[in-house]
C-alpha cells in the first residue's frame, strides 16, 4: 500500500482472470461530500479521455461502495521520474530529448482534447517496464477547456506559471511552463525555480543572458529552455510556434513515437512487475467508517457517473 493523502491510498492488486497487476485507488466518499465530488467526477472524465493515448496513465475501471470510491488503473513498474533523477541523476542528452518528446505527445493530446492537466511535475510522471514515461494524476486538471481560460491558482511550487501565480487568467500555457521546468531539471541535474517560484542561480546563470555560452548543455537545449520559461504565456512554446520543429527535437521521429515503435534508451528496474503470490493476504480496506452514520442516498447521488469500464479493454486490462 502507498499512503496518498487523508482518506486516500493507493494499492496493488491483480486482475484475477489476466494475472496483471493493476493500481487501485482508493477514496473516502464522506470528506468529499460537501465540497469535493465535481472534482473527482471530473478527473473520472479525463481519465476516460486519457485512455486515447499512450503518453497517459490509463484507467481500466471506476466502481464504488457505499463508502469508498475507486479508480482500477494501469500498473506502471518502473516508478515515477522523480524518483528517477534522484537515483540515476542528470540523464545523458538522447534520454532527456527521448523523455521530453513522450511528454510533448501527451501534453498536446490533452490539450487538443480541451485539458489542461495543472500539476505536471516529475512525481507525477510515471515510466513503464519498458522506459516509456506516462503523465498520471489528474486530481486537479481542468476539462472542457477549448478555446477558455481560467482562474485560481493549483499545482506545486517551483512549477507554478508566473500567470498563475499573478492571479491572472490562464490557459493550457501553464502545462508548457511546468514541462521547461522540469526539461531544466533534466537537462541539468539542478532546479530552476526555489519553492516559493523564484530563480535558482543556476536558472539565473541559464535563462537571464542574452546569448549562449554555456558549456554544459546544448545551444538547442538553452534555446528551448529560453522559449518554454518564457514569461508572456502567449509567446511561450507549445502554446506558440511548433515546439515538435525545435532542433532539440531533431532526433526524433514523431510518427514512429506516437505509434509506440521507438525502443527507449534505457529499461529502468521494476518495483515489481509480476503478479502478487497466490493465497497473498487480502485485508479490508477501512473500518473507519464502521462505526459512523451511513452516507445517505441524496449524498450518494453526488457521484451518480461516477462507475465505469473502459470498453477499450473489453472489462479486463
Amino acid at each position: 500500500m502507498i499512503c496518498v493523502g487523508e482518506g486516500e491510498k493507493v494499492m496493488l492488486a491483480t486482475h484475477l482472470p489476466t494475472k496483471k497487476l493493476l493500481a487501485v485507488k482508493i477514496i473516502q466518499k464522506r470528506p468529499l461530500l460537501h465540497y469535493y465530488s465535481h472534482i473527482i467526477l471530473r478527473e473520472r472524465r479525463v481519465l476516460e479521455v486519457a485512455a486515447g493515448n499512450i503518453f497517459l496513465n490509463h484507467l481500466y475501471a471506476t466502481f464504488q461502495t457505499k463508502d469508498h470510491l475507486y479508480y482500477a488503473l494501469e500498473y506502471l513498474s518502473g516508478g515515477d521520474l522523480f524518483d528517477y533523477l534522484m537515483e540515476k541523476g542528470r540523464p545523458d542528452l538522447p534520454t532527456t530529448t527521448f523523455f521530453a518528446a513522450q511528454l510533448v505527445c501527451g501534453l498536446q493530446f490533452l490539450h487538443s482534447n480541451g485539458i489542461i492537466h495543472r500539476d505536471l511535475k516529475p512525481e507525477n510522471i510515471l515510466m513503464d517496464r519498458a522506459g516509456h514515461l506516462k503523465i498520471c494524476d489528474f486530481g486537479l486538471a481542468l476539462d472542457k477547456m477549448c478555446g477558455k481560460t481560467a482562474t485560481g491558482e493549483a499545482g506545486t511550487p517551483g512549477y507554478i506559471a508566473p500567470e498563475m501565480k499573478n492571479g491572472e487568467r490562464y490557459n493550457a500555457a501553464v502545462d508548457w511552463w511546468a514541462f521547461g521546468v522540469i526539461l531544466f531539471k533534466m537537462a541539468t541535474g539542478m532546479s530552476a525555480f526555489d519553492r516559493n517560484n523564484q530563480l535558482t542561480p543556476t536558472g539565473q546563470q541559464l535563462l537571464t543572458k542574452s546569448s549562449y555560452h554555456h558549456n554544459f548543455i546544448s545551444k538547442e537545449t538553452w534555446d528551448i529552455l529560453k522559449q518554454l520559461l518564457c514569461m508572456s504565456p502567449a509567446e511561450r512554446l507549445g502554446v506558440n510556434g511548433h515546439i515538435r520543429s525545435h532542433p532539440f527535437f531533431r532526433s526524433i521521429d514523431w510518427v514512429e513515437l506516437e505509434a509506440g515503435r521507438l525502443g527507449a534508451p534505457l529499461l529502468p528496474a521494476p518495483l515489481l512487475d509480476c503478479p502478487l503470490p497466490s493465497g497473498t493476504q487480502v485485508n479490508p480496506v477501512s473500518s473507519s467508517e464502521a462505526h459512523k452514520t451511513p452516507i445517505g442516498s441524496e449524498d450518494q447521488k453526488l457521484f451518480d457517473g461516477f462507475s465505469f469500464i473502459n470498453p477499450q479493454w473489453n472489462s479486463s486490462p
